[in-house]
């Protein structure tokens, strides 16, 4: 039971902040005028370099951390920002691009785009690295099999999210023509209000582990807090 609810819960998180499906238009947009085989090519490479990435950030999470003396309420309020700004701009996928002209004219002349802008920030943007992040610092906290058993649950969930990001990007025509831009923005609202509530739970959560650590928050409150929110993967 552990096992699904935290796998779910990551998995959840992650998918929708990578959004494949409001990555769909980006990627037929940037491989405009290149065939099937190399649309498949790319999108296969750049699901891996995504997972890669991410990996990496949750392996290395709790070093990166250290390295620079952040501590894990600081990744929880300063993801919980970065999460909230890509949730609010998910709302309005029409009215609000992040990807400029001149940026898609770029990569529209590049020969390899799997990388970058595809894996990074496309799919593996700051907002999915500071979540591994963070909950590379929550395993940090535990000890013997429990942490393995959650090194290893998590690991299996981002390795289905870059799984499921290629099925996407790999069928993103055959998608678009069923689902219409009309299907895809609404997915993309959803999405968007998803992450806008991951993000506050995630700004909430280090916020009062912060004020307790101040002595601002008593004992017996900051228990009930963390017995209430002790499912939260991050």
């Amino acid at each position: 039971m552990e096992f699904w609810h935290q796998f779910i819960a990551i998995f959840i998180s992650l998918f929708v902040i990578t959004d494949p499906f409001g990555n769909i238009g980006i990627f037929l947009s940037i491989t405009d005028g290149d065939d099937e085989a190399f649309r498949r090519k790319q999108a296969l490479k750049g699901s891996i370099y995504s997972f890669v990435l991410m990996f990496v950030f949750f392996i290395g999470g709790t070093y990166i951390m250290h390295f620079f003396g952040i501590t894990l309420d600081g990744i929880r309020i300063g993801g919980g920002l970065i999460v909230s700004r890509i949730g609010f701009s998910l709302l309005s996928p029409k009215e609000e691009d992040s990807h400029t002209e001149d940026e898609k004219d770029e990569s529209k002349k590049k020969s390899d785009i799997s990388f970058c802008p595809l894996a990074l920030p496309l799919i593996a943007g700051p907002g999915a690295l500071a979540v591994v992040i963070a909950a590379s610092a929550k395993i940090g906290s535990e000890a013997g099999d429990a942490m393995w058993f959650s090194y290893a649950t998590i690991s299996l969930a981002i390795a289905a999210v870059s799984f499921l990001t290629w099925l996407c990007l790999r069928h993103s025509g055959l998608l678009l023509r069923l689902l219409g831009v009309n299907g895809m923005n609404a997915i993309t609202r959803i999405m968007g209000f998803l992450l806008i509530c991951i993000a506050i739970q995630m700004m909430i959560t280090g916020s009062e582990q912060l004020l307790h650590s101040w002595g601002l928050i008593a004992d017996d409150a900051h228990h009930a807090f963390s017995k209430a929110t002790k499912s939260f993967a991050f």
